[in-house]
Protein backbone atom coordinates (compact mmCIF):
# COMPACT_ATOMS: atom_id res chain seq x y z
CA UNK A 1 0.00 0.00 0.00
CA UNK A 2 2.84 2.37 0.87
CA UNK A 3 4.47 1.80 -2.53
CA UNK A 4 1.17 2.42 -4.25
CA UNK A 5 0.77 5.79 -2.49
CA UNK A 6 4.33 6.77 -3.44
CA UNK A 7 3.60 5.75 -7.01
CA UNK A 8 0.46 7.92 -7.03
CA UNK A 9 2.43 10.88 -5.66
CA UNK A 10 5.05 10.50 -8.39
CA UNK A 11 2.36 10.13 -11.04
CA UNK A 12 0.57 13.26 -9.79
CA UNK A 13 3.83 15.23 -9.74
CA UNK A 14 4.67 14.14 -13.31
CA UNK A 15 1.18 15.14 -14.44
CA UNK A 16 1.50 18.58 -12.80
CA UNK A 17 4.90 19.15 -14.42
CA UNK A 18 3.42 18.19 -17.80
CA UNK A 19 0.47 20.56 -17.35
CA UNK A 20 2.65 23.48 -16.25
CA UNK A 21 5.17 23.09 -19.10
CA UNK A 22 2.47 22.76 -21.76
CA UNK A 23 -0.07 25.20 -20.33
CA UNK A 24 1.65 28.32 -21.62
CA UNK A 25 1.03 27.60 -25.32
CA UNK A 26 -2.40 26.06 -24.81
CA UNK A 27 -3.86 29.38 -23.71
CA UNK A 28 -2.69 31.07 -26.94
CA UNK A 29 -3.96 30.61 -30.48
CA UNK A 30 -3.25 31.79 -34.00
CA UNK A 31 -5.38 34.86 -33.21
CA UNK A 32 -2.76 35.94 -30.62
CA UNK A 33 -0.03 35.72 -33.26
CA UNK A 34 -1.81 38.20 -35.55
CA UNK A 35 -0.08 41.56 -35.57
CA UNK A 36 3.31 43.17 -35.97
CA UNK A 37 6.33 41.80 -34.08
CA UNK A 38 9.74 43.41 -33.65
CA UNK A 39 13.22 42.34 -32.57
CA UNK A 40 16.71 43.80 -32.60
CA UNK A 41 19.35 41.12 -33.16
CA UNK A 42 23.05 41.62 -33.96
CA UNK A 43 22.72 45.02 -35.68
CA UNK A 44 19.61 43.82 -37.50
CA UNK A 45 16.02 44.86 -37.04
CA UNK A 46 13.52 42.08 -37.57
CA UNK A 47 9.94 43.04 -38.37
CA UNK A 48 7.43 40.24 -38.77
CA UNK A 49 3.78 40.86 -39.60
CA UNK A 50 1.18 38.08 -39.35
CA UNK A 51 -2.20 38.75 -40.98
CA UNK A 52 -5.66 37.20 -40.48
CA UNK A 53 -5.55 35.61 -43.96
CA UNK A 54 -2.41 33.66 -42.97
CA UNK A 55 -0.15 35.91 -45.04
CA UNK A 56 3.01 37.33 -43.54
CA UNK A 57 5.73 39.84 -44.31
CA UNK A 58 9.24 39.61 -42.91
CA UNK A 59 11.71 42.51 -43.05
CA UNK A 60 15.37 42.15 -42.11
CA UNK A 61 16.99 45.55 -41.86
CA UNK A 62 20.74 45.73 -41.45
CA UNK A 63 21.53 48.84 -39.39
CA UNK A 64 25.14 48.97 -40.61
CA UNK A 65 24.67 48.23 -44.31
CA UNK A 66 21.20 49.00 -45.60
CA UNK A 67 22.11 47.44 -48.98
CA UNK A 68 22.03 44.00 -47.34
CA UNK A 69 18.49 44.48 -46.01
CA UNK A 70 15.75 42.25 -47.38
CA UNK A 71 12.05 41.58 -47.14
CA UNK A 72 9.87 38.55 -47.82
CA UNK A 73 6.15 37.92 -48.22
CA UNK A 74 4.26 34.67 -48.25
CA UNK A 75 1.89 32.51 -46.23
CA UNK A 76 2.28 30.84 -42.86
CA UNK A 77 0.84 27.87 -41.01
CA UNK A 78 1.00 27.11 -37.30
CA UNK A 79 0.36 24.10 -35.11
CA UNK A 80 -0.65 25.16 -31.61
CA UNK A 81 -1.15 21.52 -30.60
CA UNK A 82 2.63 21.17 -30.48
CA UNK A 83 4.88 22.54 -27.79
CA UNK A 84 6.73 24.61 -28.79
CA UNK A 85 4.35 25.84 -31.49
CA UNK A 86 5.51 25.04 -35.03
CA UNK A 87 5.55 27.87 -37.58
CA UNK A 88 6.03 27.28 -41.31
CA UNK A 89 6.61 30.16 -43.73
CA UNK A 90 5.67 29.00 -47.24
CA UNK A 91 5.05 30.26 -50.77
CA UNK A 92 7.58 33.02 -50.19
CA UNK A 93 7.79 35.40 -53.14
CA UNK A 94 11.10 35.53 -55.02
CA UNK A 95 12.62 32.51 -53.26
CA UNK A 96 11.97 28.85 -53.99
CA UNK A 97 12.07 27.40 -50.48
CA UNK A 98 10.11 27.49 -47.25
CA UNK A 99 11.37 28.39 -43.77
CA UNK A 100 10.53 26.48 -40.59
CA UNK A 101 10.78 27.33 -36.91
CA UNK A 102 9.18 26.89 -33.50
CA UNK A 103 8.04 29.49 -30.99
CA UNK A 104 6.76 29.88 -27.45
CA UNK A 105 4.58 32.65 -26.13
CA UNK A 106 6.06 34.35 -23.08
CA UNK A 107 2.87 36.41 -22.78
CA UNK A 108 0.42 38.03 -25.23
CA UNK A 109 3.01 40.63 -26.26
CA UNK A 110 6.21 38.59 -26.25
CA UNK A 111 7.37 35.41 -28.02
CA UNK A 112 10.61 33.47 -28.24
CA UNK A 113 11.38 32.05 -31.69
CA UNK A 114 14.07 29.63 -32.85
CA UNK A 115 16.27 30.58 -35.78
CA UNK A 116 14.77 29.51 -39.10
CA UNK A 117 15.60 26.22 -40.75
CA UNK A 118 15.26 25.51 -44.46
CA UNK A 119 14.25 21.92 -43.77
CA UNK A 120 11.17 20.93 -41.78
CA UNK A 121 12.96 17.93 -40.27
CA UNK A 122 15.95 19.93 -39.03
CA UNK A 123 14.08 22.73 -37.26
CA UNK A 124 14.82 23.01 -33.56
CA UNK A 125 12.44 21.21 -31.23
CA UNK A 126 13.26 23.26 -28.16
CA UNK A 127 14.25 26.84 -27.41
CA UNK A 128 17.37 28.08 -25.66
CA UNK A 129 19.40 31.29 -25.57
CA UNK A 130 21.76 29.79 -28.18
CA UNK A 131 19.16 28.95 -30.83
CA UNK A 132 16.47 31.60 -30.49
CA UNK A 133 15.60 35.25 -30.14
CA UNK A 134 12.79 37.27 -28.60
CA UNK A 135 10.19 39.35 -30.38
CA UNK A 136 7.74 41.81 -28.90
CA UNK A 137 4.37 42.75 -30.31
CA UNK A 138 4.21 46.35 -31.43
CA UNK A 139 0.69 46.39 -32.87
CA UNK A 140 -2.34 44.17 -33.28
Amino acid sequence: MRYFLNFLKILLLAYLIFIVTNFNNNIFSNHDLIGSWYSNLDNNEIKLLFNFDNSFSLSLINKINSDSSSSYKGFYTTDFNKSPVSLDLKKIKDINYSMFTVLNFINKDSIRMAFFSLNKKTRDISLSDNNSFGLRKVSK
